[in-house]
């Protein structure tokens, strides 16, 4: 049985407005709203190591998070060393994202996942999502 523990990566550059937001409340913001999808995004990394057991690396992706709506968007994979598999459940588990409240401005930011998977001896697997050092 493969166990998976997640965590949610860290590294933000972002601009703020209206509720005075400053770069920590938007990282704090932000973790929540990625908190939210990682159970999918556990879910979707367990299905790729099933077929790609080594599968591993970071995901690195720019994204903005629009005015008034909160809504994610603009999500790009702007880089990282992890197979294409791992990437797209990133992408595709992010999809329809929303942060609450929303702001008065744009807020633009890049976020690096971190995906591990070691094999012990009784073939059984964990993965490990989180941050990159």
């Amino acid at each position: 049985m493969k166990k998976l523990l997640a965590l949610i990566p860290v590294a933000l550059v972002v601009a703020s407005g209206c509720s005075l937001r400053g770069p920590a409340a938007f990282v704090q913001e932000t973790d929540k709203s990625f908190a939210a999808k990682n159970s999918d995004l556990s879910a979707c990394y367990s299905e790729v190591l099933k077929t790609e057991p080594t599968a591993s690396g970071t995901v690195d992706i720019a994204f903005t998070w629009q005015k008034k709506s909160g809504a994610f968007s603009d999500l790009n994979v702007s880089g990282g060393t992890a197979p294409q598999s791992v990437k797209d459940c990133v992408t595709k588990n992010l999809v329809g994202l929303t942060m609450y409240p929303a702001d008065a401005q744009d807020g633009k930011g890049n976020w690096t996942f971190t995906f591990t998977s070691t094999a012990p001896a009784t073939g059984s697997a964990r993965g490990l999502i989180g941050p990159r050092s």
